[in-house]
């Protein structure tokens, strides 16, 4: 059995922005970070890049629009692939309507 090895890193490879940042500035636009989120590693066999999760605070309206389109959002994150975004939970209340994010990062070539 072969094992898989990851390629190295080019040297002096310019990977972009803090993929993290530019999510957590794009999804507080619908709303309030209630903090700063999580980062997490994640691979599979061809790609590497990371799972970020994000906890939002916002109005029900915002809520709605981000809901119906969240699957279609476009990041643009230079030297990164947005790959997937998704609402894990929502908690609407009189106040305001919490939603819990998730989102898949892939470094791009």
């Amino acid at each position: 059995m072969t094992a898989i090895r990851s390629l190295p890193r080019r040297a002096g490879l310019r990977r972009g922005p803090d993929p993290h940042r530019v999510l957590a500035r794009a999804f507080s636009a619908h709303g309030d970070l209630v903090d700063d989120g999580w980062t997490r590693p994640w691979a599979s066999c061809t790609f590497d890049g990371a799972r970020h999760g994000f906890t939002l605070r916002c109005a029900r309206a915002a809520a709605d629009r981000l809901a119906g389109m969240i699957e279609d959002i476009d990041i643009p994150i230079p030297g990164h692939i947005l790959a997937s975004a998704a609402i894990l939970r929502r908690h609407d209340s009189r106040e305001a309507t919490t939603l819990e994010i998730e989102a898949l990062t892939v470094t791009g070539a």
